[in-house]
């Protein structure tokens, strides 16, 4: 049984380098982009005890709230 394992993740790492797939363990972070970078850099400046939306946000950014949504769903500082 463990040898017809080796084999299964063998035949698996095969086709994921043949593919041209990642082959990053999960959870391995990924970088952050520019404007990921520009989100962050704006959520800060909100005073503690304030609140902003995402709509707001995306005004001053000339982007969709949709976008400062996603960048911030990957927020790699949020606890």
């Amino acid at each position: 049984k463990l040898r017809a394992a080796s084999l299964a993740l063998l035949v698996v790492a095969v086709a994921i380098v043949a593919t041209g797939a990642s082959m990053k363990a999960p959870g391995t972070p990924r970088a952050v982009t520019e404007f990921e970078k520009r989100v962050y850099a704006l959520c800060k400046t909100v005073p503690a005890g304030k609140v902003t939306t995402y709509g707001e946000m995306a005004k001053q950014l000339n982007s969709s709230a949709r976008a400062v949504g996603q960048a911030m769903k990957r927020n790699p500082f949020a606890p």
